[in-house]
């Protein structure tokens, strides 16, 4: 059994632990020199600290706002905040919650089915205390709002723990789709500087997970950074090229880009979905799903969308 076969058995076997299988992932990928797959295993395993960038799956996440409104001789009670009224720039930092603890802390709230969150600071209760004077957020009347607690529900921890077990999943079979070798420790097992095909699967593989669609990377053995500005036709086309997609492929696209603005988005959009359903070959079997996804991003980068 392969490395990358052991982390598939136990991505789909419930029991076994997610942090056994981030510990497989981080070995698979310093052999590979993907320190893009190695730095998330380990993140995953000890949390991710404040200045690091969080996974999709966990930023942002929606809350369930209560507040609790006080009045004379003891008397309180509490009720959901809604976003009514709310200056929007304010949503997310109000009604969203990050996850940055390890894995392991994440499963244990799970099991103790324990409510976790985070409270408001006292400037945003503030902050609504004068919004309500001004009949903009909704009021208790004779109470005070002094306290806001923002409640994580259990089914977004869970569906984060998920998370990691599917993208570890996901990784491993588009490694084996490339090179089954992947992962193992010899001298010549693969690595990001040596098979294009294991830089573009790393690569996809940090944009999935972290939503990073600014840039779009190729490695053979040197890792290029391709930007595609909005409307810049010649910029696309060249990522495109980089891209080493199959001729047809490449020049339906071209066509597709080089078209008035007005048809463009259209003309582009039928392109992709010919490539999506096979109609337009794009690479070698093995390939083609990754380089599907990263013609993808290139498309929403080049419309702006």
């Amino acid at each position: 059994m392969t490395r990358l076969d052991d982390i598939i058995s136990g991505a789909t076997d419930e029991s076994t632990s997610i942090s056994n299988l981030l510990r497989k992932i981080l070995i698979v990928g310093r052999r590979l020199k993907a320190y893009q797959i190695s730095d998330w295993a380990k993140q995953e395993l000890e949390g991710y600290s404040n200045d690091v960038e969080l996974p999709i799956y966990r930023r942002e996440l929606l809350t369930q706002v209560i507040g609790k409104w006080d009045g004379p001789f003891g008397y309180s009670v509490s009720h959901p905040i809604d976003q009514m009224g709310i200056p929007e720039k304010l949503h997310t930092i109000l009604f969203t919650i990050d996850l940055r603890q390890s894995i392991a802390e994440l499963e244990a709230w799970i099991r103790c089915n324990e409510t976790k969150g985070q409270h408001w600071s006292s400037h945003y209760i503030f902050l609504y205390r004068e919004l309500a004077e001004r009949g903009e957020v909704p009021q208790i009347e004779n109470l005070t709002l002094n306290n806001v607690y923002k409640e994580i529900p259990m089914d977004k921890i869970q569906g984060a723990i998920d998370s990691v077990r599917t993208e570890a999943l996901e990784l491993a079979l588009d490694l084996q789709d490339v090179n089954p070798a992947a992962g193992e420790s010899n001298e010549t097992s693969p690595t990001v500087e040596n098979n294009k095909g294991i830089a573009t699967v790393v690569n996809n593989f940090k944009i999935t997970v972290f939503g990073d669609d600014a840039n779009v990377s190729y490695g053979n053995s040197t890792t290029q950074t391709m930007l595609v500005s909005r409307g810049d036709v010649q910029s696309f086309v060249r990522a495109l090229k980089a891209l080493d997609i199959d001729k047809k492929a490449l020049e339906e696209l071209t066509k597709a880009a080089e078209t008035s603005d007005d048809e463009r988005p259209s003309r582009i959009r039928q392109v992709l979905e010919r490539i999506k359903s096979g109609v337009i070959s794009i690479g070698t079997a093995t390939t083609t799903k990754i380089a599907t996804n990263q013609v993808e991003q290139l498309v929403q980068q080049f419309l702006g969308s």
